[in-house]
């Protein structure tokens, strides 16, 4: 298969792509720098900029997984909150643009996204059929992302959405969460 990421470089990236090598299959990582790899399968695509022309490298690419965005690992000041919901929104809106211009598309289309968009409770079970939807930060920030990536579907592209809870891991919240 010929998979495409952003965020190909971070955390989950990294893993994914490693287990995507591992199977033989080819990766694409949308980068903003240019990049080379060594490695036969690991293909860097440059992507957001002017200069950038990456449909033209993923015609025919099997899948595109979508990690992006601005780590919620942070203290949430408004700044923080509003580069938290920008990221994922423009580079989103920038994988609709990518895909939308590919003339063999892919045949699907992965998100990640959040179980906060649930909200918490401590009576409730949340599932993916849970219609529920939260009021808080998370929740409203994770409504509009999938609200996004929906669009993608509209492209006649399979949409899935990869709702994590928190990752943990050397890089992920575990290394905050063992400092106490």
């Amino acid at each position: 298969m010929k998979i495409a990421i952003a965020g190909g470089t971070g955390f989950i990236g990294k893993h994914l792509t490693r287990h995507f090598l591992s199977k033989g299959h080819d990766v694409f990582i949308l980068t903003r720098s240019e990049k080379t790899s060594s490695e036969k399968n690991l293909h860097f695509v440059k992507w957001l900029s002017e200069s950038a022309n990456p449909s033209a490298k993923l015609d025919g690419v099997d899948a595109v997984i979508n990690l992006t965005g601005k780590s919620i690992n942070d203290r949430w000041t408004e700044k923080a909150k509003k580069e938290i919901v920008e990221s994922r929104i423009s580079s989103t809106s920038a994988i609709y643009s990518l895909i939308n211009n590919i003339p063999n598309k892919p045949s699907v289309f992965i998100n990640a996204s959040a179980i906060g968009i649930y909200g918490t409770s401590l009576e409730k079970t949340f599932t993916e059929q849970t219609k529920v939807i939260g009021t808080d930060f998370l929740s409203k920030t994770v409504q509009q992302w999938e609200s996004e990536a929906a669009k993608i579907a509209d492209l006649s592209v399979r949409t899935v959405y990869a709702r994590f809870g928190i990752v943990l891991g050397d890089q992920g919240a575990l290394p905050k969460m063992v400092l106490p």
